[in-house]
């Protein structure tokens, strides 16, 4: 313990030196040097992660301003419209077409919230493509998929709240599920929904467009698997697919 002029006052613990060990990462000093030249001369808040998508290193690190709170290592921030990557290469995926027209109106109101787009942009219909260039929110906002009405009818209704019910937990929101055309369930808070639409005509129903869930370790993504796992052995309706395993 030290004084605030740094005389010493008392000694609490002492430890022993040892040999230096190697500490490999996987920082990248070329991906570092062009990080760092990105944000050469920002002076306002910022941060620069660059990640290797297929083993989940990280290549680079940066915080602005130098000296200051290590927001890329220490910031806590929702994901926000980088989950926009996730959500997109889901879409096309699943068959989307990069030209596919979505809306990006200058807001939507889901459950009874409002949304809107940074600084109150709107694009009107224009492709998934551009949709994603302009990180449209209103476009990427509300689960919508192009489902028969009768998959949103009683009983299409209970097969597929009973497959999230006991993987994730979701519940339904009867008040706001609507027969044969809307399905809500809550996701985790009664801020977070996930919306299937159907119509007659399925191709007229809203877009797919957003949704996102976190889990914070690797042992829960992998808890999370082995229910999707378990139900696909219990239950021959639901289709098997491959672990995509996270690196880090």
């Amino acid at each position: 313990m030290v004084e605030g002029d740094g005389a010493v006052v008392e000694t609490l613990l002492r430890t022993a030196g040892g040999p230096p060990e190697s500490v490999q990462t996987g920082i990248d000093p070329r991906i570092q040097r062009v990080a760092g030249q990105a944000l050469q001369g920002v002076t306002q808040p910022a941060a620069l992660v660059a990640i290797d998508a297929p083993s989940g290193e990280v290549r680079a690190v940066v915080s602005r301003p130098a000296g200051g709170f290590p927001r890329a290592i220490q910031g806590r921030y929702p994901p926000g419209s980088t989950f926009k990557i996730v959500t997109a290469t889901a879409a096309l995926a699943s068959g989307e077409s990069p030209d596919a027209s979505v809306s990006c109106p200058p807001e939507v109101v889901v459950g009874g919230r409002r949304f809107v787009n940074a600084e109150g942009e709107a694009f009107g219909p224009i492709p998934f493509r551009t949709a994603f260039y302009r990180s449209c929110n209103t476009a990427f906002i509300n689960v919508a998929t192009g489902l028969p009405a009768d998959a949103l009818g009683a009983e299409g209704r209970k097969e597929i709240t009973t497959f999230y019910g006991d993987v994730f937990g979701w519940l339904e929101y009867d008040m706001l599920t609507q027969d044969r055309h809307r399905l809500v369930m809550r996701v985790h808070s009664d801020e977070q929904f996930v919306f299937l639409i159907a119509d007659e005509q399925p191709m007229t129903a809203p877009r797919l467009d957003h949704f996102g869930m976190s889990v914070g370790t690797l042992e829960e993504f992998e808890d999370l698997y082995k229910k999707v796992q378990d139900k696909a052995t219990a239950d021959p309706a639901v289709t098997r697919r491959p672990a995509t395993r996270l690196g880090g």
